[in-house]
Order: structure tokens, then C-alpha cells, then sequence
């Protein structure tokens, strides 16, 4: 299992991506395995050749000339190309939906213009990247590297002087790629898996839950939620839909010849852990009023999404919230976070849990202190 820490030091993105150190003078080129000296080649290692320069070096803003893929082919490549056989590829590439456009003109000019990803999409991918808790540090890195390589190397230089990352509470290493592999071919297979979980002690030592036994699961999905990975599924051991987070599975995986208990009839995969509150959930989701004070209509919407039933109070401007939630320990904590800016109306029941919540807090406190 690979446990966390935090890394203090912030490293440039550009830093991490090799294409960045290549010159960009096509006189500069570094020389690669080449074909017999003066030799055309055929036509297909021609376009594979000139689509894969086209895609790593040019773009809307950085073209090459005609002149330029000549000289290209015949120091890097070692390959004897003229103008009629640089047009004819390029035109074939176009053709077949490879994005390449052309300029015609006495000396044509082609580029790269559509990629499977935008600048702006990349830039979420990139920082969702670095946001992970759960992958390595090392894997942050290549992975940002590979998100780099989707771009020109001159977008990937303009992106890299202003993204940096931040590798802030990162995974030791990347055990949890095998948790999650072993997991996801339990689902396709409709079978049951053995593990063991983890937590740390008051120490910091990490302890193995449930006496050192293996629980028994039948995973139904893996799911994202609060910047953690959970695998949802029926525990034997608890007797319900539970779930458990990937990172504190410990070792190896067990997939059984025993098939997975079939998924209750009320069990909805897109309703499971909609919410913020839904991972850490003990039985099903209650109806409650929230009363609001008008400017924590963002927080409302930020957790519940906008579609959220809301209303406005008479000569007020506080507004009430009926929407249902998993009671959770997630759920009290941040009802308790805006300090009574947000509280619960109804139903009673669950207000009476949250204040008996507030009561045994404070006892603790009155006692230790």
C-alpha cells in the first residue's frame, strides 16, 4: 500500500519534459537511425515520418516550409524528397483527416491545427494530475510529461514558464495501480476478491484492521470522491453495500473462483456517493431542511449542484435547502464548519444526532482539558 507524505518543493512543469530541451533549428537536429544515404524511401515511412514531425513541432502559430521538411528529410532522415513529393504527402495526410493543414505559396507552408485535446483541457488534466493524492510523486511526473507530449513542443515551452506543480501530499509509490487492476478485472469477471485493510494507529504506525483478516468483497465499481479512490461493492463481514478506499488495501488483491454477490435491487451506481457526504455513509439518504444565511447560497450550490431545491424566507435574507443527505460524520463536520450559518431544520431526528454529535465533543474536551 502506498502511504503519503508531503513534499515542500515545487517544481516547473517544463523541468520534467524532455521535448523542451530539443533545439528547435532545423540545422540543429539531432540525427536519428537513418535510411540509406540519398535513398526516397517509401511512401508510407514518408507520412509517418512527416506526420509525426508536423504533430511534435508546429502548430496555428509555428509552420514549416516546403524548403524546411526537404532539408529535414535529408539531415535527419538521410532521405531525398522534392518539392511535388512534400506537396503530395501533405495533401494525402489532410486527406485522411490527419489535421494537417497547408498555405499554398511558392514555398508552401504546413502545420498541425486540431489535436485530441485543447491548451485549456490540457491545463485541467495537468492540475488534476498534480491534485492526486493517491498516485506518486514519480508518476505525477511522467504523467504530466505524457499530457506535455500532446502538444507542439512551442505550446508545451509557453505552458511550461507559467504550470508548475505542486506535489503537496503524494503516495510513496504506485502499489495502487495493482489494487485498482486486480479490482477492475473482478467487476468484468462478476467475482468476489480477498484483501486486507489498513489504518494507522495513535504512533503513526501502520496496523492491519479486522483482527489481520482478509475481508471478503464482491466490487460492483470504483468511484472518485474527496480526493480518494473507493471500490463500492457488498461486504460479507458488514452484511451491506459498503466501500473502502483503494490506497489502504494492503498487498496483493485476491480475485476467487466464488462469484459476487448480485447488487441489491435499490443499489444505483449514479446515485452512490453522489454527494460530498455519500462515501462515508451508514444506510440510506434523508430528506433534511437546511437553513441558510443568504450568502452561503455558494456553498450550497458548490456541494448540492444548482439545481438544488431552495427557498427564499419572507423579510429575510436567509433561504432554506431541502435535500437529501447521507448522515455522516463528513455531513456533521461540515454543517459544524460554517458555525451556524448554515444549520439543520428538520427532520428532528437528525438534528437531535447532531447535537448529541456537539455533546459528546464537548465532554471530551471538558474532560482533557
Amino acid at each position: 500500500m502506498g502511504r503519503r507524505k508531503k513534499e515542500q518543493n515545487v517544481i516547473p512543469v517544463k523541468n520534467l519534459f524532455s521535448l523542451l530541451d530539443v533545439d528547435n533549428d532545423l540545422q540543429d537536429l539531432p540525427d536519428a537511425a537513418k535510411l540509406e544515404k540519398g535513398t526516397k524511401g517509401n511512401k508510407k515511412d514518408r507520412l509517418i515520418r512527416l506526420w509525426r514531425f508536423l504533430y511534435e513541432y508546429t502548430d496555428e502559430k509555428h509552420r514549416i516550409t516546403t524548403q524546411e521538411i526537404i532539408k529535414l528529410f535529408e539531415k535527419k532522415y538521410g532521405m531525398e524528397v522534392n518539392r511535388k513529393t512534400v506537396k503530395d504527402d501533405g495533401e494525402t495526410l489532410h486527406d485522411a483527416g490527419y489535421s494537417v493543414e497547408i498555405n499554398k505559396s511558392a514555398n508552401n507552408q504546413y502545420y498541425m491545427t486540431k489535436r485530441e485535446f485543447t491548451i485549456p483541457e490540457l491545463k485541467l488534466l495537468i492540475d488534476a494530475v498534480a491534485a492526486t493524492q493517491f498516485i506518486s510523486k514519480q508518476t505525477t511526473m511522467d504523467l504530466t510529461d505524457k499530457l506535455f507530449r500532446l502538444m507542439s513542443v512551442h505550446q508545451a515551452q509557453e505552458m511550461g514558464s507559467y504550470v508548475h506543480v505542486d506535489y503537496g501530499v503524494k503516495a510513496d509509490d504506485d502499489s495502487i495501480y495493482q489494487v485498482i487492476a486486480a479490482v477492475s478485472e473482478a467487476i468484468s469477471k462478476n467475482k468476489k476478491i480477498r484483501f486486507l485493510y489498513t489504518t494507522y494507529n495513535a504512533n503513526k504506525e501502520l496496523v492491519i484492521k479486522n483482527d489481520g483478516e482478509k475481508y471478503e468483497f464482491s466490487p460492483y465499481m470504483l468511484r472518485w470522491n474527496m480526493d480518494h479512490y473507493y471500490m463500492v461493492g457488498y461486504s460479507d463481514k458488514h452484511e451491506k453495500v459498503n466501500q473502502f478506499r483503494v490506497d489502504r488495501v494492503y498487498g496483493d488483491v485476491e480475485i476467487t473462483d466464488e462469484d459476487a454477490v448480485p447488487k441489491p435491487p435499490d443499489f444505483k451506481e449514479n446515485e452512490y456517493g453522489k454527494n460530498i457526504f455519500g462515501m462515508m455513509n451508514d444506510g440510506k439518504p434523508v430528506k433534511v431542511t437546511l437553513r441558510c444565511n443568504g450568502d452561503r447560497m455558494k456553498d450550497i450550490i458548490d456541494v448540492f449542484g444548482i439545481n438544488v431545491e431552495t427557498k427564499a424566507l419572507a423579510r429575510s435574507d436567509r433561504f432554506d435547502v431541502h435535500v437529501p443527505v447521507y448522515l455522516s460524520p463528513n455531513f456533521f463536520k461540515w454543517i459544524f464548519g460554517f458555525h451556524g450559518e448554515i444549520i439543520i431544520k428538520s427532520p428532528q431526528k437528525v438534528v437531535d444526532q447532531y447535537l448529541q454529535s456537539l455533546n459528546e465533543a464537548l465532554e471530551v474536551y471538558e474532560k482533557d482539558n
